[in-house]
C-alpha cells in the first residue's frame, strides 16, 4: 500500500467550504477528480451511470477519482437547477461552529491530482466513487481532526493558509484511499492487493525492484505459497495475473522515466527489467501504440482543470505541482 500511495503522489488543490440550505443541487468541477467531506448535515451524491444516489452524513468522505461528472444535492427536493459547487463557496468568517438552521449542510470541497502527469493504473482500477464512512471500522481519527482544522483555517485564516489547507486535505484523501478496500468490498484492484497480507510482500518487491527479472515462481516464494495457489489468489484479488501486473508497473515506470528524465533509452529499458532496447521497444509499442522515442517526444499531458473557492486576499494562490487529466 505504501508503494502505491507514493506513486500516486496525491496533491489537493486549495479546498473551500460550501454552506447551503435545502433544497439545493450542485455539480462538481467538469473533468476533474474531486474530494468532498460532509462537515454538517446530509446530502446525496449522484455519480455518472448510477441509478441511485449515495446518502452521505456528517464526517463522511467521498472521492470521485475518475474525473467523471457528478452532482451533490440535498436529501429533499424539489431540487433547483444544479449550479457549479465553486459558485456556492462561502466567504463567511463566522468561526468554526456548526450552524443551527434547519436543513443546513456544510461541505469541504477540493479537486485532486493523482499520479502526476500520467494516468496511474491503480487509479483506473478504482471504482467511480470511494466512500469513507464516519464511524465504520476502521475509521481514522485523523479525518475528524483534519476536518476540524480545515474548517477552522477556512473560517479564521492565517498567513500561508493555502499551504496548510492543501496538506490537511491530502491527509483526508490518503486516508480514504488507503482504506478503499473496505469501501468497495470484493472488487479486485491494486488497492485490494495491497491490503492483502498474503500478497503485500510480493507486491512490495515488484514496486521496489521492477528491474529484476521476476518469474511467477520467484514472486510466489515471497509469500511462501506454491506458484498455482499464488497466481489464483493474485488474479482474484488484484484483477490481473502476476505477469500482467508486473508489466503494468514496468510500463508506468518507463513512461515516467521517459517524460521526466533524461536517461538514454537503453538505460530506461534496463531500469524496468528489459535486457535489450529492442525487447523494451516491442513491449512499449504493444502497451502504448508508440515507440519509447515517440512517447518521450510527445511531452507530458495537459494540466488538469483546477477548481478553488474564493480565498481571503492575504491567502497565497494554489501550490504548483504535478497535474493530470
Amino acid at each position: 500500500m505504501t508503494a502505491v500511495l507514493r506513486e500516486l503522489d496525491v496533491r489537493s488543490d486549495t479546498p473551500f467550504l460550501v454552506k447551503v440550505t435545502e433544497p439545493w443541487a450542485a455539480t462538481g468541477a467538469p473533468g476533474a477528480r474531486c474530494a468532498y467531506v460532509v462537515v454538517d448535515g446530509r446530502c446525496e451524491a449522484l455519480a455518472q451511470g448510477r441509478p441511485r444516489g449515495l446518502l452521505l452524513g456528517p464526517g463522511d468522505v467521498i472521492l470521485f477519482p475518475r474525473a467523471e461528472s457528478h452532482q451533490l444535492r440535498s436529501t429533499r427536493g424539489p431540487w433547483p437547477e444544479p449550479v457549479p459547487l465553486h459558485g456556492l463557496a462561502s466567504l463567511e468568517r463566522d468561526g468554526d461552529s456548526a450552524g443551527s438552521e434547519p436543513g443546513l449542510t456544510r461541505l469541504l470541497c477540493a479537486t485532486l491530482s493523482l499520479g502526476g502527469p500520467l494516468e496511474h493504473p491503480a487509479v483506473a482500477a478504482l471504482p467511480a466513487t470511494v466512500v469513507l464512512r464516519a464511524g465504520l471500522y476502521p475509521e481514522p481519527r485523523s479525518v475528524r481532526s483534519c476536518t476540524a482544522d480545515l474548517v477552522h483555517e477556512l473560517t479564521l485564516p492565517l498567513p500561508a493558509s493555502a499551504v496548510l489547507l492543501e496538506r490537511l486535505m491530502d491527509v483526508v484523501v490518503l486516508q480514504a484511499l488507503r482504506l478503499a478496500p473496505w469501501s468497495f468490498g470484493d472488487t479486485p484492484s491494486w488497492f485490494a492487493g495491497a491490503a492483502d497480507p498474503l500478497l503485500v510482500a510480493a507486491l512490495g518487491r515488484i514496486h521496489g525492484e521492477p528491474e529484476k527479472r521476476w518469474t511467477v515462481a520467484a514472486l510466489a516464494a515471497e509469500t511462501d505459497r506454491a506458484r498455482g495457489p499464488f497466481s489464483t489468489r493474485f488474479r482474484q484479488t488484484v484483477g490481473l495475473a502476476p505477469r500482467a501486473f508486473l508489466d503494468q508497473v514496468r510500463m508506468h515506470r518507463a513512461k515516467k522515466l521517459l517524460l521526466t528524465g533524461r536517461l538514454p533509452l537503453a538505460e530506461v529499458a534496463r531500469s524496468v527489467g528489459f535486457g535489450s532496447h529492442r525487447a523494451f521497444r516491442r513491449a512499449f509499442v504493444r502497451a502504448t501504440g508508440m515507440t519509447p522515442a515517440a512517447y518521450r517526444g510527445s511531452g507530458a499531458s495537459a494540466p488538469a482543470r483546477r477548481l478553488t473557492g474564493p480565498r481571503a486576499p492575504s491567502a497565497p494562490g494554489p501550490r504548483a505541482g504535478p497535474t493530470d487529466r
